[in-house]
């Protein structure tokens, strides 16, 4: 619970969730289109208007163009973009088959196999190597905090301010200097909220490895 090491595991949650939703959501497109394939009604349509303004027949377009389909026997016009992957462009005028929601024409496709399950869900991989960077981050900071703890002597800082921050809402921010020695430099650490305030001026006993005061923790955090 030291907070450098919580922002951390709680980022690592956060993207784990984040591609877990991801996930879900594309496995519930594919399922959808692969049982609108399997079920819907077989119609046939004609591209009759292609963005930005192609009207006229003959007049073509990139096939993942969006483009408006009249529906054989059917008034409302159909608008939105042919996925089915084909290479050649598409065209004013050009016949094409749907699978259609019976229940509501809204719902079409003109795949008539469904998208591979691996391809909806290329595009959530690229968090896994951030979730493994987060996920690092954490273990070697927890590994840095076992160490000052494990194999560390307690010396004595006084407190020069303490304040809260968005890294450690829960938390004091403390700065302290060194009593003795010659390096004067800050530290700083973490107090949980469950301390009261140190005043500056106030003792507090740091660990950390030699050498590596930046690795310091408030001892009485972990009494």
């Amino acid at each position: 619970m030291e907070p450098m090491i919580r922002f951390w595991w709680l980022t690592s949650v956060a993207l784990f969730l984040v591609m877990l939703i991801y996930g879900l959501d594309q496995f519930r497109g594919f399922w959808g289109e692969r049982q609108l394939i399997a079920h819907g009604t077989l119609v046939k349509a004609t591209i009759t208007h292609i963005d930005p303004d192609f009207r006229f027949p003959g007049q073509s377009a990139p096939p993942e163009s969006a483009c408006d389909l009249q529906i054989d026997n059917q008034a409302t016009p159909l608008t939105g973009v042919l996925l089915s992957g084909q290479e050649d462009n598409i065209y004013i005028g050009q016949r094409i088959q749907l699978r259609m929601d019976p229940n509501d024409p809204s719902i079409w496709t003109d795949r008539m196999e469904p998208e591979p399950i691996g391809h909806r869900l290329i595009a959530g991989t690229v968090i896994l190597p951030i979730l493994a960077g987060t996920l690092v981050t954490t273990w070697l900071l927890r590994r840095r905090v076992l160490a000052a703890w494990q194999n560390s002597e307690a010396r004595e800082y006084a407190v020069v301010d303490s304040v809260h921050s968005a890294l450690a809402p829960l938390s004091h921010t403390v700065r302290c200097e060194p009593i003795m020695g010659h390096d004067r430099r800050l530290v700083t650490v973490y107090l949980p909220g469950r301390f009261a305030k140190p005043a500056p001026g106030e003792i507090l006993w740091l660990l950390y490895p030699p050498g590596h005061a930046k690795a310091a923790v408030a001892a009485v955090a972990y009494q």
